[in-house]
């Protein structure tokens, strides 16, 4: 399968939460391929995903800006990732960073819109703020890893943000002035935030008596860094009693966490029934989306679905029946999904669900 067939083939979706407007599409659904990994920059201009060929992969960049076109980035060294997880992440300037895999060991590859190339070998879990600013994981020869920060192009070494061994999978605010991360311990893990300015890092995993572990999965950061998205399979607060894994929100300038995943009621789901791959905020911290199969959510539910809660009204409703979920924009408007069947352009409103 050659270029100009995948581009006419690979397709991904927007659909606008507003009144009237329309799900854009940008390539024709003439066939459907696996798609591994989907995003879009903070503004919306940018989307990108990749596409299997046999026992690779091929990168799109899609401008909804200018050209209105996809593109090709990266090569077929493979955007898999590791363990299965899924991660590519574009910036408002169309710079791409992925994890995948080269000379069979795990890589970050950067790559800007003129095509000027970057891999930094036994890394992955990359994040870019608004313009560059990029983080990313990277191991040495004891297999100990380390978070790292740096701006692209390169044209400094990179900062390592923490000294503290095994921390891994790091975030980064819009703005550029907040990271988080995590740290493997000898009991379990848990989620740092992390001030670039001042130095000054915390632990945002609350304390639980009685438990000897931590399970704590960092997911998304808002724009100015104040609110973190976090699932854990320990109770956060004291009505959590299903004993599975929930979505929370800490927001660090009120010290206060919020579960998520509870039912258009607010009552708790017994067995959430969550993917972590398919979990997103938006930018503004108000509207946090995943998908689930968990009938408890909705009854109306055919197979899995998309859900959306509002945080400030504490609103939870069902968007989307059968979709995969990759992104939601700053402003929580819009979401970026794609189907795995035909594909029909439809419309959506914020109305319609709060």
């Amino acid at each position: 399968m050659n270029i100009r067939t995948l581009l006419n083939s690979a397709y991904l979706s927007t659909v606008l939460i507003g009144c009237g407007a329309q799900v854009e599409t940008s390539a024709p659904p003439s066939e459907h391929p696996n798609m591994d990994c989907a995003a879009w920059s903070p503004d919306g201009r940018f989307k990108i995903w990749t596409s299997r060929v046999g026992d690779s992969y091929l990168g799109f960049r899609f401008d909804n800006g200018t050209n209105r076109s996809a593109r090709p980035f990266g090569s077929e060294s493979g955007f898999s990732g590791v363990g299965g997880e899924r991660r590519c992440v574009v910036d408002e300037m169309g710079t791409v960073a992925y994890q995948g895999v080269e000379h069979g060991v795990s890589a970050v590859f950067v790559e800007d819109v003129y095509g000027n190339k970057t891999t930094i070998p036994h890394a992955d879990h990359p994040d870019l703020n608004r313009f560059g600013r990029l983080v990313y994981t990277q191991y040495t020869s004891t297999a100990e890893s380390g978070v790292f920060l740096n701006n692209f192009p390169f044209s400094s070494a990179p900062q390592r943000l923490t000294v503290m061994p095994r921390a891994s999978h790091p975030l980064i605010s819009g703005d550029g002035n907040v990271a988080a991360f995590m740290v493997e311990g000898a009991f379990g893990s848990r989620i740092y935030r992390y001030d670039i300015s001042s130095g000054r890092y915390e632990s945002i995993s609350p304390m639980r008596p009685g438990f000897v572990s931590d399970q704590d999965s960092l997911l998304s950061i808002s724009y100015d860094g104040a609110v973190l998205l976090f699932a854990s399979s320990f109770p956060v607060l004291p009505e959590d009693h299903n004993q599975q894994v929930d979505l929370y929100t800490y927001d660090d300038t009120t010290r206060s966490y919020t579960r998520v995943t509870v039912n258009s009621h607010g009552n708790e789901i017994a067995n959430p029934e969550l993917d972590l791959s398919q979990v997103g905020m938006s930018g503004n911290g108000r509207y946090v989306a995943w998908v689930s199969s968990s009938y408890e959510f909705d009854s109306s539910i055919v197979g899995n679905a998309i859900f959306v809660q509002d945080l400030e009204r504490g609103i939870t409703r069902k968007v989307r029946d059968g979709s995969a979920f990759w992104g939601i924009q700053y402003s929580g408007n819009s979401f970026l999904f794609s189907e795995p069947d035909s594909f029909s352009p439809s419309a959506l409103s914020l109305a319609r669900f709060f």
